[in-house]
């Protein structure tokens, strides 16, 4: 018995002994887990960053609209003809506002819109009434005055049934419909 009781001994505290020693994998689970925060918060950084970069693209897509607008609006000015001093205040206005908004963009971003400008200026070739009249319309349009344009479109077909221009203007017209979410 006592033989017995002393290989129970030795076994037990051999076997507390092998109990005792660190488990090897617990360091790699605490890595592991702690990994697993990181990633956590870097995805959440990530997506952090994204809307912001979506709200940033939205904000310069206005901010392109913007430009266009009195990018176009400025050519129909100086190729309009008769430039009167209120005309030339109205340009001095929307160039000062289009160099303004310049400042606030990319400077990569803004070749193509310098590129159309100097286009727009270097269009006043002389235009036949039919012209001179679809384009006093699509002005009005790019202006984003649809009921005035619908208006001048309309007139345009009346005065001109037979135009070339004709499926173009009842494209403009439709789409003024639809800009002004009238569906009918």
């Amino acid at each position: 018995m006592k033989k017995v009781l002393i290989v129970l001994v030795v076994f037990l505290s051999f076997s507390c002994g092998a109990f005792a020693q660190e488990n090897p994998y617990s360091s790699q689970l605490e890595q592991i887990s702690k990994n697993t925060q990181d990633i956590k918060m870097l995805q959440s950084n990530q997506a952090s960053l994204y809307l912001k970069i979506e709200d940033l693209l939205v904000k310069y897509g206005e901010l392109k609209g913007r430009i266009d607008d009195l990018a176009r609006k400025i050519g129909s000015i100086q190729t309009s003809s008769g430039a009167s001093p209120e005309i030339k205040e109205k340009l001095d206005k929307l160039e000062a506002e289009v160099n303004a908004l310049k400042q606030q963009l990319p400077s990569q971003s803004l070749s193509s819109t310098q590129a159309s400008v100097p286009q727009a200026s270097t269009q006043a070739s002389p235009l036949s009434p039919e012209e001179a009249d679809f384009k006093k319309a699509k002005v009005l349009y790019d202006a984003k005055e649809y009921n005035q344009a619908i208006k001048a479109f309309s007139a345009f077909q009346k005065t001109y049934k037979n135009s070339k221009l004709n499926d173009q203007v009842l494209f403009y017209i439709a789409d003024s419909y639809y800009n002004l979410k009238i569906y009918d």
